[in-house]
């Protein structure tokens, strides 16, 4: 959900490069749980690819979004209220009108092969997983409601905060919401574990890694680290080795380490209901000082990534219900054999990419050029 701002620019490399990779990830941890046969460390990677693909993406949509509404709220516009509300509205014509015409395809796509379900109409307000667990519908898709009620909570909490508190500074108040946020999603965690206690694990993947009400702290924890850009930027660019190494240690930890010390959702229900996700989400925050110094003296490889992350967007809405199940569906993808595999992937990767570029390049910006010049 970025503006259309310049994205060739040397400060968007290291985002471009994440942005891009969390994709790829996300991409082939989903290819890779259609082959479980084919190796123990291979199934065991796949969920881990997803999972911290989509983590990062969250993370990161925060910091740019975060971004923009900080920047048209300090930049002593007369009416930053004005300002932060025309940036929402360009986000939802970049976003909203390809998020909708996926969600047309995927339901087309399942009655063609035979799929129906009777709670498709929610998806058209973001709500399939705004409180409780979303159906097997379009999965993938669980993470745009995250952002898109992030994005509109915190446009309009600041906006309203801004009209209220006017004595206030404005970084002040933008951090208030932050905060704010942040502690009711992890109430709202609290709460669930105290209500339920211990839980399976496929329970925490569907009633709390995916629902919107305990995933918005992932959000605006990066939406927390560009007020600390913006106001503690020698802490930014002078720690960032150590805060990314501690992010790193931090994500190994909680990846690997959780199971050598035998941190079981059974036995240590509060760790994973409560604090394991606004953990994972922290360790991704810490490596982003260091990512958004990274810098590339080849034009080629940053016009390459400014090229593909424009299309990042159609490339995560298309790959796995449209893309992916449908070959699947023809030619039964745990079958194929490993030479036959390799060529699959490519064949895969190729039409995601040039469909993601058609959507971007005759129906996204078409859509977008308009909605905005009217």
């Amino acid at each position: 959900m970025n503006n259309n701002r310049d994205e060739n620019n040397d400060d968007d490399f290291g985002l471009n490069l994440l942005r891009f990779g969390s994709v790829l990830l996300v991409l082939f941890g989903h290819l890779m749980l259609f082959r479980p046969s084919v190796s123990i460390i291979s199934s065991q990677l796949a969920p881990l690819f997803g999972f911290l693909g989509v983590e990062v993406l969250l993370v990161l949509c925060g910091f740019l979004i975060g971004k923009q509404v900080y920047t048209l709220l300090i930049a002593g516009n007369s009416s930053p209220n004005s300002a932060i509300f025309s940036f929402f509205k360009r986000c939802a014509w970049r976003v909203l009108p390809l998020y909708y015409l996926v969600l047309l395809l995927v339901v087309l796509t399942s009655r063609i092969i035979g799929y129906t379900d009777a709670s498709t109409w929610k998806y058209f307000f973001f709500i399939q997983n705004f409180g409780s667990a979303m159906p097997i519908f379009f999965p993938e898709s669980w993470s745009i409601p995250i952002v898109f009620f992030g994005c509109v909570i915190l446009v309009f909490s600041v906006r309203l905060l801004v009209k209220m508190l006017p004595s206030i500074s404005k970084s002040t108040l933008f951090f208030i919401t932050t905060v704010g946020v942040l502690l009711l999603s992890f109430l709202c965690k609290y709460l669930y574990y105290l209500h339920y206690g211990a839980i399976s694990l496929m329970e925490w993947d569907q009633n709390i890694k995916s629902v919107v009400i305990f995933r918005l702290d992932s959000f605006f924890v990066g939406v927390l680290c560009v007020w600390v850009y913006y106001t503690c930027s020698s802490f930014w660019i002078n720690f960032r080795k150590p805060l990314s190494f501690v992010g790193i240690l931090l994500m190994v930890l909680l990846f690997i380490g959780v199971g050598y010390f035998r941190f079981f959702i059974d036995s240590q229900a509060f760790f994973w209901e409560v604090l394991y996700l606004p953990l994972t989400s922290i360790s991704i925050a810490l490596t982003f000082p260091l990512v958004y110094q990274l810098r590339s003296n080849s034009i080629v490889i940053k016009k390459l990534l400014s090229f593909l992350g424009k299309f990042s967007l159609g490339m995560f809405l298309i790959h796995y219900s449209i893309v992916l199940l449908v070959l699947d569906y023809f030619m039964l993808i745990s079958q194929l054999s490993a030479p036959i595999f390799f060529g699959f992937v490519v064949i895969y990767l190729t039409i995601v990419i040039v469909s993601s570029f058609i959507l971007h390049r005759f129906f996204e910006m078409p859509i977008f050029r308009w909605g905005t010049k009217n």
